[in-house]
């Protein structure tokens, strides 16, 4: 099974130099890793070209042109390169655990979509990695924890059946036929969250399920502003709307947001 792994970014080069640096540090390369870029400076394009250089696998960068906040038309198009049977997306803040291409390899089943999880950094814990050249023995330590235990769930990833506010951006797992099937992201968001929301939903309609990736996809997140309390994205009334034509189709009940990024409170 080839995998491709697809790194969001957006001016932020030294965030995305964690983030393809953690891929050298992998026990088992994907077999491409493809940088979605909305549309960066030069910056980021002298980070991408020194992992090219170094990493032993194939880097792409997928750019394109800065245009307001189109994360779901930039993770679209890396998409349409990618070759992969498998397709990773990862946040370019993210940091990988060494075994992290091994475990998706392990718990992929077809048909179904994968959601991650993550060991948040604190604002000084960030600040010490990004002025420094990215090392794993800076963060070997991080890598324990309750989110980083290694379960054999076997069919508890699958029941009881998930919800679709489990499906989070920051790493999910999409087969190809899936995201194929789906017509991808949609590219009508085009403000911050959600649109990762939107697609597990649309999936879980179309009859595709949620397997729980949690105790097997673990990250570090770094950390980074988020909008001021009461902040409240566009994508969020399209998103409502959605939920609303699709109202009673797999028992989603009702739901309220907390304004943390446009994250749904279920």
């Amino acid at each position: 099974m080839k995998v491709s792994l697809i790194v969001s970014t957006y001016n932020s080069p030294l965030y995305l130099k964690w983030a393809l640096a953690s891929v050298s540090w992998l026990d088992e390369l994907p077999d491409e890793v493809i940088v979605a870029d909305d549309g960066s400076d030069a910056s980021v394009t002298q980070v991408i070209r020194d992992h090219q250089a170094f990493l032993d696998c194939h880097v792409v960068h997928s750019w394109i042109s800065d245009s307001g906040f189109r994360l779901a038309r930039s993770r679209n198009c890396a998409a349409k390169r990618a070759t992969g049977d498998l397709l990773l997306f990862l946040d370019g803040d993210c940091i990988l655990a060494p075994d992290y291409i091994r475990q998706a390899k392990k718990i992929f089943k077809d048909g179904m979509i994968l959601n991650g999880a993550r060991k948040l950094l604190t604002k000084h814990q960030t600040e010490s990695f990004l002025f420094s050249d990215p090392e794993i023995s800076q963060v070997r330590s991080f890598f324990s924890g309750r989110k980083f235990w290694r379960v054999n769930c076997s069919l508890l990833r699958d029941y009881p059946i998930r919800k679709w506010p489990i499906f989070r951006g920051f790493s999910m797992g999409i087969p190809r036929e899936v995201f194929i099937r789906m017509s991808g992201f949609d590219e009508t968001y085009r403000s911050w969250g959600l649109e990762d929301s939107d697609f597990a939903v649309r999936a879980l309609r179309d009859g595709f399920r949620i397997r729980d990736g949690r105790y097997a996809l673990s990250v570090l997140h770094m950390y980074h502003p988020e909008p001021p309390d009461g902040t409240v994205s566009e994508n969020e009334f399209m998103f409502h709307n959605m939920l609303r034509l699709n109202k009673g189709a797999y028992d989603q009940g009702y739901v309220h947001f907390n304004n943390r990024w446009g994250r749904l409170h279920w």
